[in-house]
């Protein structure tokens, strides 16, 4: 019983951080800003090695020895593991790909109109 109420207490701490920094975000502050930046800093670390992760894993895994991939996640069979392990590399890259090409395009408007 103690555990299960140290267990909820966490959560809503939890909870509460989380709203208290979108709270913070929504605002246009300094502290906003700062918080922007430091999740854009962190999604494109997290973007970069998904994708890295993803081209190794191609590159390691040989699909001809299943003993190389055994006890991988997605094992035993060699499609599953690809998904597993390359699948959120490429959805890591088609969002860096649309984010790029939507930044582009809203630079192209906001040149366009000046």
């Amino acid at each position: 019983m103690a555990r299960s109420n140290a267990v909820r207490q966490w959560r809503t701490r939890q909870v509460a951080v989380c709203l208290l920094l979108a709270g913070a975000m929504s605002v246009r502050t300094r502290v906003g800003k700062g918080l922007r930046w430091v999740g854009k800093v962190l999604g494109a670390t997290l973007a970069m090695y998904l994708i890295a992760r993803a081209a190794l894993e191609v590159c390691i895994i040989d699909p001809g020895r299943p003993e190389s991939y055994r006890h991988d996640w997605g094992a035993p069979n060699y499609l599953g593991v690809l998904a597993v392990h390359v699948g959120p590399g490429l959805i890591a890259l088609l969002a860096v790909v649309l984010w790029w090409r939507r930044a582009r395009h809203r630079r192209a408007q906001q040149h366009a109109s000046t």
